[in-house]
């Protein structure tokens, strides 16, 4: 009887430490609006295999920051092309809603 519950105490120990280990923070599509590079980096290590990668939070995320920034009305916070991190006006995308 003892064994067993140490069994059962073990067991869901182990599973709850694990689950802990597997909770990433997935940046957002505002945090991808503010970094524009990084959004690239994630699309480019996407495409080398898209299969692996086409459920990923991270890239899903990173892909609508990328379309929302390349909307007409988004296009004024990047007034110097091309658009990367360097080129972004943050105060811009804090007054759209986008703040960090």
């Amino acid at each position: 009887m003892q064994r067993i519950q140490t069994y059962r105490v073990l067991i869901v120990v182990c599973i709850t430490s694990i689950s802990a280990c597997n909770q990433v923070d997935v940046p957002t599509v505002t945090d991808y609006l503010h970094d524009l590079d990084a959004a690239r980096n994630v699309l480019k290590i996407s495409q080398t295999n898209p299969a692996k990668h086409q459920n990923d939070p991270a890239t899903m995320n990173a892909s609508a920051a990328m379309a929302k920034a390349m909307a007409p009305d988004m296009l004024v916070c990047w007034p110097i092309k091309p658009a990367s991190t360097s080129t972004t006006d943050h105060g811009c995308l804090e007054s759209k809603g986008f703040k960090r």
